[in-house]
């Protein structure tokens, strides 16, 4: 039967905006994911069972208590998003682990480089390295530097993955940030949940920098999903976000803006998307009626 968590009643009446973040906060035990609890076990040494879920609500709670953020609190870093990409087994892991056959523009002899954009935890990192993918290939980037601490203490990995393939923290609108240490470097870029928490503005700035950070030729990928809606525009953002509003796409509004990105940077793109209906979950009430989860790709001509 599920409990509700110790830190419940603490991190649902802290000061702040907590009073809208209690319904991104998820009090019953979690109910893990089987490629979550697989990574777990595994590659972590934390066996499937009541000590796994103890030690994945221990740490979610202590990261709440700093960050109240819905992926937090409603557990979705268990989710592995990468891995539930169409491309996650068809390209990602072939060109990363070196698959020769891949029918790729970018198939050369030089190791692949890939970044997690908003990593989180780290979790789609661990994933990739499970699932076979060199760790020298393999990084994370997140705006939190302690979500990375947060990360280690949940898969226990410190000798495995060193500190130095995580860029926190990396502000993806400061020229100056360790993210530069990426320009034209990187093969496929992951963003998940990240170009939807900004306005169409920033959006086109954050796309321009991400591109700056692939290599400049055919094939370079950046993918990843987001949450969408069948009519396009300006929504309320959250309080403590970058700006008062976030632009919610559906699928020709996100090729419009890679169209003017591309027209700005004298490129072209090859955009893919698909919509899906966003699930019913706590944190969505019926006022979100129309809202979509978008996957994408964005290739780079």
């Amino acid at each position: 039967m599920a409990t509700q968590s110790p830190s419940a009643e603490l991190l649902n009446n802290q000061s702040g905006y907590q009073d809208d973040n209690a319904r991104f906060f998820d009090e019953d035990v979690p109910i893990i994911p089987n490629k979550m609890q697989e990574l777990l076990d595994k590659y972590s040494g934390i066996p499937t069972g009541e000590e796994q879920v103890r030690h994945v609500q221990r740490l979610r709670d202590k990261a709440y208590q700093q960050y109240q953020y819905p992926c937090l609190g409603l557990y979705r870093f268990l989710g592995l998003a990468l891995s539930t990409h169409p491309l996650y087994d068809v390209h990602v892991l072939p060109l990363l682990c070196g698959d020769k056959d891949t029918k790729d523009a970018t198939s050369l002899d030089s190791p692949r480089t890939f970044l997690d954009l908003g990593t989180c935890l780290g979790q789609d990192v661990r994933k990739l390295i499970f699932d076979g993918v060199p760790v020298d290939c393999v990084y994370g980037a997140d705006l939190l530097a302690e979500f990375v601490d947060i990360g280690y203490d949940l898969f226990r990995d410190e000798e495995k993955l060193p500190r130095t393939h995580f860029v926190a923290p990396a502000d993806i609108f400061d020229e100056s940030s360790r993210l530069k240490e990426f320009d034209k470097k990187v093969d496929i870029i992951h963003a998940n949940l990240f170009f939807h928490l900004f306005t169409w503005d920033d959006q086109v700035k954050a796309a321009k920098r991400v591109v700056k950070l692939l290599r400049p030729r055919m094939g370079s990928l950046i993918l990843g999903s987001q949450i969408a809606h069948q009519e396009s525009g300006e929504v309320p953002s959250r309080p403590g976000r970058r700006s008062d509003s976030m632009y919610r796409h559906d699928e020709r509004s996100w090729k419009r803006l890679w169209e003017s990105v591309g027209t700005d940077l004298r490129l072209s793109f090859t955009v893919r998307s698909s919509l899906s209906p966003y699930p019913k979950r706590k944190g969505v009430d019926d006022t979100h009626e129309g809202l979509s989860r978008m996957t994408f790709e964005v290739w780079r001509d």
